[in-house]
């Protein structure tokens, strides 16, 4: 039915532009010889109602759209999601999986499960990334906190569990879907936008450096940077986090 309208409204707007491209319009009907002459349709009229018209085909197509996406989103969550996840009832976008990439400012909902919580200054391990793998089956978020009580992530990314398993090469990280990350010990773990990594023990290079996520690996101390904040090592307020989607 929504197709059917569409397509009746751009004949309507051909029909008026056809109609349009003359100053003045003049019909003529002719009735048992007698010529009866209507008066001329302005073009100014004209053009409004064809702007009016193309305005309802514009806001036709934009609903569709919308509903389309929408479509869309239940079909993937089908494809993607357990027989339990899965009823008759309106699918919400809580049980779907987000996005392998990097997210600014994110608050994420109650299906993550936090698996590590720790201030900056705290010295994280690897026995700390393998421990929160061994709870996690699915995706995994890794991100910062401004503070404890602060719920908003500042800036996190997520992937697969494998980024807290693995083990890289010093400046050459793995891309698991839009993100790169690695995990090098002694080094450093974390995430960048791009190939490109310093690691001088923790990421310092300034290629986007909002969108870096920096911990010092089995070192000394604590740190390292949130986005452009750097030198976070003994930095008690902000908060290293790892979620696991359930």
């Amino acid at each position: 039915m929504v197709l059917g309208l569409f397509f009746l409204t751009v004949f309507v707007v051909n029909v008026l532009t056809i109609f349009g491209q003359n100053n003045n319009v003049t019909t003529h009907v002719v009735v048992t010889n007698t010529t009866i002459v209507c008066p001329s349709t302005d073009i100014d009229t004209l053009h409004q109602a064809n702007i009016e018209l193309k305005k309802t085909i514009i806001q036709m197509w934009n609903a569709l759209n919308a509903r389309l996406d929408i479509l869309e989103s239940r079909l993937s969550c089908l494809s993607n999601c357990s027989e339990s996840e899965v009823s008759n009832s309106t699918i919400t976008p809580s049980i779907l999986r987000l996005a392998e990439k990097i997210y600014q400012n994110l608050t994420i909902d109650g299906n993550w499960r936090i698996l590590y919580d720790q201030p900056y200054s705290h010295r994280t391990t690897r026995t700390n990334l393998l421990d929160a793998a061994k709870s996690c089956s699915n995706q995994v978020l890794v991100g910062a906190r401004r503070n404890a009580t602060i719920p908003e992530l500042e800036l996190a990314a997520v992937g697969p569990v494998n980024v807290l398993q693995q083990q890289t090469v010093v400046n050459i990280p793995v891309k698991y879907g839009d993100v790169y990350w690695y995990s090098t010990t002694p080094k450093s773990f974390g995430f960048t936008p791009n190939n490109i990594v310093l690691q001088d023990f923790a990421d310092t290079s300034n290629s986007f450096p909002a969108l870096r996520l920096s911990w010092h690996l089995d070192q000394s101390h604590g740190g390292y940077r949130v986005g452009s904040k750097v030198d976070l090592n003994d930095n008690a307020i902000w908060r290293k986090v790892i979620y696991c989607l359930d």
